[in-house]
């Protein structure tokens, strides 16, 4: 997973800074569903979950990731189909 730091670190980037943005607060939005639609079809967090052991450099770089991910509740207070599928 390290070897894909610029790129987490820029994705991770956006979702914070844009994805906290009004156009995107509306818990099923588009824009967002796009974004965590492409993340879970990359698989790499989904893969990195199944490992044993991460080292320590990749395991900053996941934390990274997960704390810029703007986590969203629908109405019926559950995750978007496309979050929980990058969430689980």
């Amino acid at each position: 997973m390290f070897h894909f730091s610029g790129a987490l670190e820029l994705i991770s980037h956006l979702l914070n800074t844009f994805g906290r943005r009004e156009w995107c607060q509306a818990p099923n939005s588009p824009y967002l569903a796009a974004i965590y639609q492409s993340i879970a079809q990359v698989g790499t967090l989904n893969t990195i979950s199944k490992v044993d052991f991460i080292n320590v450099d990749s395991f900053k770089l996941l934390m990274q990731v997960l704390s810029g991910l703007p986590v969203k509740t629908c109405p019926d207070g559950l995750f978007s189909k496309e979050l929980a599928e990058v969430l689980k």
